[in-house]
């Protein structure tokens, strides 16, 4: 198993106890299972292309748009490269501009279409259009290769100054200068002029990131289970059985992979409650279920995915009572 809520950051100095306190389920299979480090990176997006045969370029984005396209417009060609151009609420600050993402604000889908479209009708001429996935948050764009850029997700820098966070490379420039081409669009138009009027935060940029063409996966999973879009069209692109999350009953045979999307975890700044309560949700609606049918005989094994290590738990492996949680919590 594989979930964003395991990857959300924590405080370093928190004890495993601390960290999981929320989440017995999840202490049980760290606790009793075999550990497994990892050399690699250790990122969400990382570890779930990993799972799937799939690494990025040193100088490069792994192709998070491309694959999220797939599932995200059904309706759309994948060919070519494409971008996240997800919208964000840029907010100033003491001579900084924070970012918060979509997860941070409430955007229905009728004014992502509008904004779109306005900002499609404006930069059509700079070769801009964007295109709104199944949920308003998610936007698109399409080009016909490959920028040189190195990008980082938006939800890696909520809450933070963006100076730090823009995009590297040789394009990196142009991409910027687009960037602030759709902001001026956004600022004028009137689906923000009627947030503001109701207190909403408006959505006033564009984050670009997760740049690439369609990958062809190679893993050997006899079904994906996710309520995820980047890991469904991992799965679309291998040709896999995709699943809805949380499964209903475990698959009778075969490897297959659980991606559950379950709470969205704390934003910077946020205090460790919020994260304990992504934590529980996790731990009740797809860890606790998955160490039942463990017990039952109709798994015959879990795997965790942490940040720095994998943990495999086996029903043989249930009867380990003396085993303890080592200091330090395996968060990113």
């Amino acid at each position: 198993m594989l979930a964003p809520a395991l990857f959300e950051p924590a405080s370093s100095d928190r004890s495993y106890c601390e960290a999981f306190g929320a989440a017995p389920a999840l202490r049980l299979i760290l606790m009793r299972g075999n550990e497994q480090h990892r050399t690699g990176p250790e990122g969400f997006h990382d570890i779930l292309f990993g799972l799937f045969g799939i690494g990025a370029a040193a100088d490069a984005d792994l192709p998070v748009a491309a694959v999220s396209a797939l599932f995200d417009l059904p309706n759309a060609s994948v060919d070519g490269a494409w971008l996240c151009a997800d919208p964000v609420h840029l907010r100033p600050d003491m001579g900084r501009l924070l970012l918060f993402d979509a997860a941070t604000f409430d955007l229905a889908m009728e004014e992502a279409v509008r904004l779109v479209a306005e900002v499609n009708e404006a930069l059509a001429e700079e070769g801009i259009r964007l295109l709104v996935g199944r949920d308003p948050g998610r936007w698109y764009l399409r080009t016909d290769a490959p920028p040189a850029l190195r990008t980082v997700p938006p939800r890696a820098v909520r809450g933070h100054h963006i100076d730090p966070f823009l995009p590297r490379g040789a394009e990196a420039r142009r991409w910027q200068r687009l960037a602030n081409d759709v902001q001026m669009v956004l600022h004028r138009s009137p689906v923000n002029a009627a947030r503001e009027g109701r207190g909403e935060p408006a959505v006033n940029g564009v984050w670009f990131w997760g740049a690439g063409v369609l990958p062809r996966p190679a893993a050997a999973w006899a079904a994906v289970v996710t309520d995820v879009p980047l890991a469904a069209g991992l799965a679309m692109a291998g040709g896999l059985p995709c699943l809805e999350a949380p499964p209903p009953r475990p698959p009778a045979t075969g490897r297959w992979l659980y991606v559950p999307a379950v709470g969205p975890g704390p934003a910077a700044g946020e205090a460790d409650g919020v994260q304990d309560q992504s934590m529980q949700a996790l731990d009740s609606t797809c860890l606790a279920p998955l160490l039942a049918a463990l017990r039952g005989g109709a798994l015959a094994a879990i795997t965790v995915h942490l940040p720095r290590a994998s943990y495999t738990l086996r029903r043989g492996n249930l009867w380990r009572f003396w085993r303890r949680l080592p200091r330090r919590a395996p968060t990113a």
